[in-house]
């Protein structure tokens, strides 16, 4: 008691004190002292103390009935202890007292009123009543707008909507469209002002009122659903709570309670739940003011039990103990609760482990239970429990009938106005099933009429009434949905609605009349229809109509399920319309879903035999039955399952997704099943679905556009009644929505970011997306070869030309522009977005670009936005929304746009890439590769390398000799076979490579000795070393010219950035990693990283070589050097890994790269066997080494191909270093002899000659590729700074 009088006491002092009462606006009718008596009293019972907060009520306060603020007080304390009854006394005894209130008003009688209501709801059970009466008040309220409510009107409003919950989950009389508005106003959606009041209360920061209102709201919710507003309550709370609110840290406590709850509820959530608590426990250790008796800390622990298996006998004594605190502190309701768990678990004992310990504490248990049980003066539901359990036992032991009947009798004349109906059905059916075991037919009749009216007064909701199949997949459906229709025939068969013919008519039972009585007989209660004994008959009838396995005819089932359709529109009347169609529409679904297993079995049967005919006919069947739900699904009750809008939105989805699967079949086409008007219809139906999607619906939005190019492209082939370039708009727009996204996404960092971009490409992408862009280019330009070949097909006719398709609009210069676009878009794409969007602004940058001051303000406040972000304060949702609004102001400022395309990862166009070529210099030969897939383009050649010289494309032509399968073979024969430990080793490896010259000639052609040349791989031509093919000559490419790999043309762009960016001013700090073990270090052929003193590096090996060193030193360094052990996983890319002298615990993975941060323009050797390897995803994006270390924020990075000997590494690296230094002093010398000097150096020339170095034996002679090829370099090569000599 000290203790919560010393946390009240502070009131006094503070200027604007926070109270915990709901009702602080009827403070002012109190004194100083009594203020604070009644916060304490609150406080106790927030925290589970109710005999304390009645002492201090009963002792220290005026009686309750004097004033309003004092009865409501008293009401929730009894309401919290399951008092009820004595709550509604205490409500009625104040309503009529008001002549002796200190101050009145309209108001606080409303108040009073609903409470009393709610009350008497709770404790006699009088649903209807209660119902009319708050309905009353709430047409009786005012236009009293939200903003300027009281206490009082939110309390009103609260128990309003408590009221109302309470009737929607025990009665079908609530009107959610009227009833869940308060006051009563038109909303679109039913739950749109329970959810405007909501944030009203969170806005105000009312956290109790408000964590009240949620456990109303989630009532109406399903599934995951109901996590979510719980979850935006504690993020705000939270933020209330830091500052030190005392009632803000009780709310967030009490809701993540609340949400580990109903999280540990799912099984899919255990984990999560018991993590929430282990964080509810850490965070309640920080409260100085919440001990272990208190409420909170019971029912964390209540909680922590409840994860153990149920038959677990070890948390038993602390779940009595637990009892004994809660029985001191009065929650009679925490304690049966406890109880209850704790008989549980002890019935699940052995019967042969059962000592005279468990029987003591069981009989204590039991003695106490039935104690509270007997004393119950709360709701009338808790004290029909106990009769609810004693009517499930009358099957088992008929003999109780009279006991039931007399108990019965009682409650019935002790609870006159219960009228709960789903209560009364269950009481009814065991009066019945009472008086017949009794004999006693005729009284019997009457609960079975009443039992039928209180069925049809049930809440037939859906979360409630369908559960029992509609969790389940859509194959066990069958006999439930069979199951309700029984059911609902006996009542028309009662009620004489329909005749007993009739039902043979409706099952196709004719005159076997003991599959009737069987089947049909007797009348069984919807709750019990889910028993195992009853399953079998509704499955074997349901199979039976609906043809199982095979279906019947289509013609035949429209006419069987045609009589259920009439019956079940308008019968049985005591079931409502929205139920039984619902009913209905299940059935036609459990149809379409045997034709679906149908088709699928006869299609893989008939694929197996090359049947086409018979597998378009079974796949028109499921088209059939698809129009057939569709039609129906129109016509049903807006309110049924599977009716509504959405509902019809997805089953025309089908229908239309359909119709371009059919029009993939020749055969379809050939015989004028598939006409243009149907994919006409399905792309204007798929064109509103885009148009109508929710801005955040990305799914549906490029789902929606995926099909519309693909119905544009069959339009197209099929009837020519679209030009070859439609669809390209449809690509661009599809492209730009997945860019937003992306974007978005910007604010994840390293690896997250990169799986983020790959989950992306996987979920909402459809790979050939691209491809299909680059094939209707192609043929827009007159060189594709789709929509010939497949009339060609069809017609079997060579000659034969389709009708001429409309005209392009597009000139061929545009289509030529889009191509390289497209191309440029497809290569590395979410890479190249995640490298931009992690791209670091520097102040070289920014001083570069000349920023002026709107743009360095919009950094500003973008840098502000994502730090808030980043740290996770305030609302995420609404700081993402200002971030991007901030970001799209940033892409118009004319400032900006240059950088905000990098940021955003775009790729380059045809004219960023002729810039890009310019800045590059004359010296510099571009080669970039595109593959065009022959599905796309009806072409055998696929290779086109596109070659650019000077800013200009210089050539661009098809590649004939070698196609796209030729190239797999070869890449997989010579380098990729695993027996293969060393690739072109042999002698006549040379001429193996001398093959692939055909994809290098017009590159040769149009370079000059002495050019760089920058080569663009793409597929699998990434695993090839174009620097190693033999040239006319007999020496390799790279004796000619210096060769540079990249893996985007935007990504090499986004290195030169990087590699700019760079501080001149701050010394290189070059690193050397010797990370072999000791055992390599101990063979003659290993590294001595001579080289490393030459060029003043920080040398790390031996014990002073660890994983956090490594890491640590990268960061520091401009030039990375690492020698060592490199493990290549083609299957779990992110976490193959650097080998740090060969301990397990020091390794460096591929996802600890990507998180690295590198100063910008460094430059990385990785000599290690594969360090050049990637996994090839869609779309050429590449996960490994390179990119990591790209990303991490490296400008250029040396690597190897295959694996590759000590001995040749180390003499790789030497010679490398070797040149490194040589033109370091060159460019000294000259600058000292005041010539012209380069001002960095040229790392392709370093790689040229310490490739070619390594390519001669001791005796001049070529050494096999194999030693050699292997070492190629991406990224920037001419921008590093000199080594200081």
């Amino acid at each position: 008691m000290d203790s919560l009088n010393a946390n009240i006491a502070q009131l006094s002092l503070q200027e604007e004190p926070e109270f915990w009462g709901n009702y602080s606006d009827l403070y002012h009718t109190l004194s100083t002292a009594e203020i604070q008596f009644i916060e304490a009293a609150i406080l106790a019972r927030r925290l589970g103390q109710f005999q304390k907060a009645r002492e201090i009520l009963d002792l220290e306060l005026p009686p309750s009935h004097i004033l309003p603020v004092l009865a409501l007080e008293r009401s929730n304390l009894e309401t919290r202890v399951n008092h009820e009854r004595t709550c509604h006394d205490v409500l009625d005894l104040a309503l009529s007292s008001q002549s002796q209130w200190r101050e009145t008003s309209g108001r606080e009688v409303q108040l009073l009123s609903l409470r009393s209501i709610e009350s008497r709801l709770e404790a006699y059970g009088s649903a209807r009543a209660a119902l009319q009466a708050a309905r009353g008040i709430r047409d009786e309220w005012d236009d009293l707008p939200m903003k300027h409510w009281s206490s009082v009107e939110v309390g009103c409003a609260l128990t309003y909507y408590s009221i109302i919950g309470v009737c929607n989950q025990r009665t079908n009389w609530v009107d959610c469209d009227s009833d869940l508005s308060f006051p009563r106003a038109e909303s679109v959606r039913s739950l749109a002002p329970m959810e405007e009041f909501l944030e009203f209360l969170l806005e105000s920061q009312r956290w109790g009122p408000a964590l009240s209102l949620l456990r109303i709201l989630v009532e109406y919710l399903e599934g995951n659903a109901k996590l979510f507003p719980y979850q935006k309550f504690i993020s705000m709370c939270e933020a209330s709570a830091r500052l030190g609110s005392k009632p803000a840290t009780l709310s967030f406590i009490d809701a993540r309670l609340f949400l580990a709850m109903m999280m540990s509820q799912d099984l899919e959530m255990v984990v999560e739940a018991k993590q929430q608590l282990e964080e509810i426990n850490a965070y309640m250790d920080t409260i100085d003011w919440i001990f272990p008796e208190h409420l909170q800390r019971r029912m964390l622990r209540r909680l922590e039990i409840d994860a153990y298996p149920p038959s677990a006998l070890e948390p038993v004594n602390e779940l009595i103990t637990l009892a004994a605190t809660s029985q001191s502190d009065g929650d009679s309701l925490m304690e049966i609760q406890i109880l209850s768990r704790i008989l549980h678990r002890m019935n699940q004992v052995d019967f042969l482990q059962r000592d005279d310990a468990w029987t003591a504490t069981q009989k204590n248990v039991l003695s106490r239970h039935s104690e509270l049980q007997s004393d119950l003066r709360g709701r009338a539901l808790l004290v029909t429990a106990p009769l609810w359990r004693f009517a499930n036992t009358l099957d088992k032991s008929a003999g109780r009938a009279g006991e039931y009947l007399q108990r019965f009798a009682k409650f019935q004349m002790e609870y006159p106005d219960f009228d709960l109906p789903t209560v009364q059905r269950d009481l009814f059916r065991a009066a019945a099933n009472a008086l017949h075991s009794l004999g006693r037919d005729d009284e019997a009749q009457i609960y079975e009429a009443r039992k039928i009216v209180a069925l049809s007064n049930c809440p037939l909701d859906p979360s409630q009434f369908f559960r029992v199949y509609r969790d389940k997949p859509f194959d066990d459906w069958a006999p439930y949905v069979m199951g309700f229709i029984l059911n609902w025939i006996n009542l028309d068969l009662e009620a004489g609605n329909i005749s007993i013919d009739q039902v043979a008519r409706m099952l196709l039972i004719g005159e076997e009349t003991s599959d009737l009585s069987q089947n049909v007989r007797p009348v069984v209660p919807l709750n019990r229809l889910v028993e195992d004994s009853l399953l079998r008959p509704p499955e074997i009838i349901a199979n039976r109509l609906i043809g199982m396995p095979d279906p019947v005819e289509y013609d035949e089932w429209g006419a069987r399920f045609e009589r259920f359709e009439i019956w079940l529109l308008d019968s049985p009347k005591t079931v409502e319309r929205w139920i039984r169609h619902t009913i209905l529409g299940d059935f036609q679904r459990v149809r379409c879903v045997a034709v679906r297993k149908h088709v699928q079995r006869a299609t893989d049967d008939l694929a197996k035999l090359g049947n086409e005919e018979l597998q378009l006919d079974v796949r028109l069947l499921k088209q059939a039955e698809n129009i057939r739900l569709l039609e129906l699904v129109r016509r049903l009750d807006r309110k049924a399952m599977g009716a509504a809008e959405h509902d019809i939105e997805s089953q025309a989805w089908v229908c239309m997704s359909e119709w371009t699967q059919l029009a993939t079949s020749f055969r379809a086409f050939k015989t004028g099943f598939i006409k243009d008007s149907h994919l006409d219809d399905a792309q204007r139906f798929f064109e509103r679905s885009f148009v109508e999607a929710k801005t955040n619906d990305l799914t549906r939005k490029l789902a929606s556009l995926s099909q519309v190019s693909l119905l544009q492209r069959q339009r197209y082939t099929l009837f020519g009644t679209v030009a070859s370039d439609a669809c390209l708009d449809t690509f661009m727009t599809y492209s730009q929505i997945y860019m937003q996204e992306r974007v978005a996404r910007s604010v994840l960092k390293g690896s997250d970011n990169i799986m983020a971009g790959t989950n992306i490409v996987s979920q909402w992408s459809f790979s050939n997306h691209y491809d299909l862009a680059m094939g209707m280019i192609v043929e827009a330009l007159g060189v594709g070869h789709v929509r010939n070949n497949y009339h060609r097909t069809i017609h079997q006719d060579m000659q034969f030309k389709p009708t001429a398709a409309p005209n392009i609009r597009r000139t061929p210069q545009m289509l030529f522009s889009e191509l390289v676009d497209w191309t440029q878009s497809k290569k590395a794409r979410s890479v190249t977005e995640a490298l931009g969007a992690e791209l670091i602004i520097t102040p070289n940058v920014l001083s570069c670009a000349g920023l002026d001051d709107n743009a360095r303000e919009l950094l500003h406040r973008e840098a502000e936005y994502q730090m808030q972000i980043n740290n996770n304060q305030g609302d995420q949702e609404a700081l993402a929304r200002m971030l991007e609004k901030i970001r799209q102001e940033m892409r118009n400022c004319s400032g900006l746009m240059q950088l905000m395309d990098l940021r955003d990862g775009r790729a380059l166009t045809e004219s960023q890439i002729h810039s890009f070529a310019q800045r590059l210099g004359p010296d510099v030969l571009i080669v970039d590769y595109l593959y065009l897939p022959q599905a796309f383009t009806g072409m055998s050649c696929q290779i086109v390398p596109m070659i650019y010289k000077r800013g200009k494309l210089a050539s661009c032509h098809f590649v004939t000799q070698l196609s796209h399968e030729i190239l797999q073979r070869w890449v997989r024969t010579h380098i990729l076979d695993e027996e293969i430990r060393e690739p072109f080793s042999g002698d006549g490896d040379p001429s193996a490579l001398q093959y692939l010259y055909p994809l290098i000639d017009a590159a040769v052609k149009f370079s000059e000795p002495g050019n760089t040349i920058l080569i663009c791989p793409t597929d699998i031509l990434f695993n090839i070393p174009f620097h190693a093919i033999e040239l006319s000559d007999g020496e390799p490419w790279i004796h000619r010219n210096p060769i540079v790999y990249t893996q985007s043309l935007s990504i090499q762009q986004l290195c030169h950035v990087s590699a700019s960016a760079a501080d001149s001013s701050e010394p290189v700090k070059p690193l050397a990693v010797q990370a072999l073990s000791d055992e390599d270090l101990a063979s003659p052929n290993a590294a001595e990283m001579a080289f490393a003193s030459r060029i003043h590096a920080n040398l790390l090996k031996g014990q002073d070589l660890t994983k956090e060193s490594f890491l640590a030193a990268c960061t520091e360094s401009r030039l990375i050097h690492f020698y060592g052990h490199v493990c290549y996983d083609d299957q779990k890319p992110l976490d193959q890994h650097l080998a740090i002298r060969d301990l397990d615990a020091e390794r460096v993975t591929v996802r600890e790269l990507f998180d690295l941060r590198l100063r910008s323009g460094t430059h990385v050797n990785l000599i290690g066997c594969q360090s050049g390897r990637s996994q090839i995803g869609l779309n050429d994006d590449l996960l490994g080494f390179s990119t990591a270390f790209l990303y991490a924020g490296a400008a250029s990075i040396v690597t190897a191909l295959w694996s590759i000997h000590m001995e040749d590494a180390a003499a790789f690296q030497e010679a490398f270093y070797d040149e490194v230094i040589t033109q370091s002093r060159q460019s000294m010398t000259q600058r000292e002899s005041e010539a012209e000097a380069p001002k960095a150096l040229n790392l392709a020339l370093a790689l040229q000659k310490a490739v070619l170095t390594i390519r001669l034996d001791s005796a001049g002679r070529p050494r096999a590729p194999y030693h050699w090829a292997a070492f190629l370099m991406q990224g920037c090569w001419d921008l590093f700074p000199l080594l200081d000599m």
